[in-house]
């Protein structure tokens, strides 16, 4: 297997903590032990820290990571921040981390400050904004690196388009706009000549034309997170109206401003990383200065640069990201629960193929990509409805996409049976079974689909006392769809089985089963009153035979499984998008299902059982450690 594959693989598998909940990155013993407390949760800022962060750690597997999320930017409330400081708190307590990494202000603000100032534990931060000493910081336990707008090399750019020197300041009217705002005004002692702060898309609008009643250029700031705003209503706004040179920070807004450096969230990452094996080293954190941020994308706007007819110099242009309008426009569907692992990973493997950056939910930098990518998500409840999404019906005419991709049967159903049929556009499927979902549309079933089960049945007899095979699971609908695809023929002969509606029954019957079955099949283990953890433990004590799974999810309880890896399955939609835009066609085919299952062994189960697998089949299958 490709070596890329493989490292993301053991990300996959060793990944990311739920809300509110820590995970360990490495299972093996170790003298170190690291936690990372991230004050959100499955943003892309997160993302590329965390990135950065392993992109150092990779290289230390003697040292223990962990993962907790507090989750702040969805739940924006003090109780709540305080509430998920704490549970950090007990965290550090239960587990005794040797040093913690934070990112962002609210870890700084609610745990470090509120419980860590000059501890005997080790803190590195990084994402602070701007000015550290508002919590406290340094002190000889806590370093590390903030978070400064490179406003000055973005000024020093924008200046040479601008026809006078008087500039405003636009901002979203929340605590990190005005926090910056300070930061510009009192430290880098920058003198606006207009500052206006905005709550929502309509102010927004209304601010940038007055500005360019009085001032020469602007300086956007967190735009984006204004109530209301909508990425493609505010390009095409900024492409009507902006008559004078723009700026911003952050990708979101510079693609309705001329250009913008953003900063990046690797060197974040990495830069925390790195001090902290140097603190583990034996260095002093008070003794280690705090550092700001230095590296910096620069985006420029082509399609503002022609639209104020700017002249733009060779090299400018050679060290700039460009942002243009991408001929072939790709629309991803993606499911409600988006922040499902699965999902998560699926779309992890459709921006890597199709080398997106994922900015916000929504917008995303194809500055490096062959198409124009937008993402639209469902709310919870136009899922439930039984009446088609009516935002989604807008947001295809709006969009009239080339190519769509869908994760997720709900909009499968209803692209498929509707807005395909009508328009003829591709569309690329991956994340459900299609088969057992949405059976009227009659598409082709993978013959390898049929193989799977007993193949995997007939590789667990080979290290079965007998042939008596049973199944368990949580009385669920997902657990009946797959006993319903188990008994297609050929069927495997049951001679036990149970479906229970709690953990503690389930225990019971899976104890009962050790006796009655030579091999276990399990179903779905999404018990709600029960952490993944506990069930870990309960399977490894009490597991006497082997067992197997068709779902992914379990990949930690039976010792062998087929499992559809989301990344692979995002991997290769992309793949396609890209061979359906380089080739002009796709032979025909209208609806393209991805299927990718694939063997997997349990290292934890098998030394268990005490069982050994041959290499032959150990090279056919993803291990998981």
């Amino acid at each position: 297997m490709n070596k890329y594959f493989q490292a993301i693989l053991c990300l996959l598998m060793l990944g990311i903590a739920a809300t509110g909940q820590a995970v360990e990155t490495q299972t093996a013993t170790s003298a170190k032990k690291i936690l990372y407390v991230d004050s959100y949760n499955a943003n892309a800022w997160s993302a590329t820290i965390e990135q950065g962060i392993m992109s150092v750690m990779n290289h230390h597997p003697e040292i223990t990571l962990k993962t907790f999320h507090m989750d702040t930017k969805a739940n924006p409330s003090e109780e709540f921040k305080k509430a998920a400081a704490l549970r950090a708190k007990e965290v550090i307590k239960s587990w005794k981390p040797d040093l913690v990494i934070t990112s962002d202000d609210n870890a700084a603000k609610y745990l470090i400050s509120e419980h860590y100032l000059n501890s005997d534990i080790p803190f590195v931060f990084c994402g602070v904004n701007n000015d550290a000493a508002v919590y406290g910081f340094p002190t000889k336990n806590i370093t590390g690196i903030l978070e400064i707008p490179l406003f000055s090399e973005t000024f020093n750019i924008i200046k040479d388009f601008a026809k006078g020197e008087k500039i405003a300041f636009i901002g979203c009217d929340n605590l990190t706009t005005h926090t910056t705002y300070n930061y510009f005004t009192e430290v880098e002692k920058i003198d606006f000549d207009l500052t206006l702060f905005v709550k929502d898309a309509a102010e927004l609008k209304a601010a940038i034309l007055q500005a360019q009643q009085s001032t020469d250029m602007i300086y956007l700031y967190d735009t984006y997170s204004v109530a209301n705003f909508d990425y493609q209503d505010m390009r095409e706004f900024a492409l009507k109206y902006i008559n004078i040179p723009v700026a911003a920070t952050k990708f979101a807004a510079i693609a309705h401003s001329l250009l913008g450096t953003q900063e990046s969230g690797y060197e974040h990452g990495a830069w925390a990383a790195t001090t902290a094996l140097e603190i583990l080293a034996g260095k002093n954190p008070g003794a280690i200065p705090i550092a700001r941020s230095q590296q910096g994308k620069l985006y420029i706007n082509m399609e503002m640069a022609n639209k104020l007819e700017f002249k733009l110099p060779v090299e400018l242009i050679d060290r700039a990201a460009l942002i243009t309008s991408k001929a072939t426009r790709v629309l991803y569907i993606a499911p409600a629960d988006f922040s499902c692992n699965f999902y998560s990973d699926i779309e992890k493997g459709l921006l890597s193929a199709l080398k997106l950056e994922k900015i916000t939910n929504t917008i995303f930098d194809n500055t490096q990509s062959e198409v124009e990518f937008r993402s639209y998500i469902p709310s919870a409840s136009a899922v439930q409805r039984d009446n088609p999404d009516n935002n989604l019906a807008d947001c295809l005419t709006a969009y009239s996409p080339n190519i769509i991709v869908t994760a997720a049967d709900y909009q499968a159903d209803k692209i498929l049976q509707n807005y395909q049929s009508r328009h003829n556009v591709p569309v690329i499927i991956c994340g459900l079974d299609i088969c057992l979902k949405l059976p009227d549309l009659h598409l082709k079933q993978d013959p390898k689909t049929e193989k799977y089960p007993n193949t995997i049945i007939s590789l667990a007899a080979r290290y079965a006392a007998g042939s008596k095979l049973g199944y368990i699971g949580k009385d669920s609908a997902l657990s009946r769809d797959i006993l319903t695809l188990l008994k297609t023929k050929p069927a495997p002969d049951f001679t036990s089985g149970s479906l229970t509606r709690s953990w503690s029954e389930f225990q019971d019957e899976f104890k009962t089963m050790q006796q009655s079955s030579d091999i276990i099949i399990l179903l779905e283990l999404c018990f709600d009153e029960i952490h993944t953890e506990a069930i870990y433990d309960f399977f490894l004590n009490h597991t006497s035979v082997p067992t197997i799974s068709f779902d992914l999810s379990n990949r930690l309880y039976s010792l062998f499984g087929y499992g559809e890896f989301g990344f692979n399955k995002g991997w290769r939609a992309g793949q396609q998008i890209l061979e359906l835009i380089r080739n002009k066609h796709n032979n025909g085919e209208s609806i393209i299902h991805i299927r990718d299952s694939k063997l997997y062994i349990n290292q934890a189960i098998a030394k268990h059982l005490g069982v050994t697998i041959e290499p032959k089949i150990l090279q056919q299958a993803e291990i998981i450690q």
